[in-house]
């Protein structure tokens, strides 16, 4: 039960009709969960996408 909830909320991001404010709970809901290494993790991800456009993962299978 939990992956399809999961799964709906990624459908959700992209789109256009989610509110901002959605998307804002989504993320600290999200941070909220992670700790220690997981949430440094996710936030160096997390900035790497928002400031060039793609994941560290997907830029890593690119290489």
């Amino acid at each position: 039960m939990v992956v399809v909830e999961i799964m709906r909320k990624k459908k959700m991001w992209k789109l256009e009709e989610t509110s901002v404010e959605w998307k804002k709970s989504n993320l600290t809901d999200i941070r909220a969960r992670l700790g220690g290494w997981q949430l440094e993790s996710f936030k160096e991800s997390y900035n790497h996408k928002v400031e060039n456009g793609i994941s560290l993962y997907k830029k890593n299978l690119i290489k």
